[in-house]
């Protein structure tokens, strides 16, 4: 019996240090994120209005000065998004790592993207919304909980 014993027991430790393929896939998830915030941060060099001047005039003159405003008004801000993107990366290669707590890190940072890229009104918050979902749920499955440690 011990010996039936030590080899189910060899099989769970075995098992247990194996790398699962949700904690894969979710690293996989977040390196999109933090790569997209750091791409959004280098191709945003300055908003450009591409509307003619005589259009922009003629909204003016239609319904005031402030109804067509050109230059920069808004946006996301390309340090924040630089930051954003690190920090992403790096919590990413911890939790490739098996540091537990990184998951947590990763998603509350993930929500706080969504919020981010929303408010800026970038389209890339779309693409935060599917890597808070592929990013979050596989790390809730068993062998990613358990490879994690709890």
């Amino acid at each position: 019996m011990n010996g039936s014993a030590s080899i189910e027991q060899g099989t769970t430790d075995r098992d247990e240090q194996r790398f699962p393929w949700q904690l894969g896939l979710a690293a996989f998830a977040w390196a999109i994120l933090g790569v997209t915030a750091i791409a959004m941060a280098l191709n945003s060099g300055g908003s450009r209005s591409e509307a003619d001047p005589s259009s922009v005039g003629q909204v003016r003159s239609s319904l005031g000065g402030s109804a067509a405003v050109t230059g920069h008004g808004g946006g996301a801000n390309p340090a924040v998004l630089v930051v954003i993107g690190l920090v992403v990366l790096l919590l990413t290669a911890l939790l490739a790592m098996g540091q537990g707590w990184a998951r947590w890190a990763l998603m509350v940072l993930g929500v706080a993207v969504v919020i981010y890229f929303a408010i800026a009104a970038q389209w890339q918050v779309l693409i935060a919304l599917v890597v808070l979902i592929v990013g979050s749920v596989p790390l809730l499955s068993r062998p990613a909980t358990r490879y994690l440690g709890g």
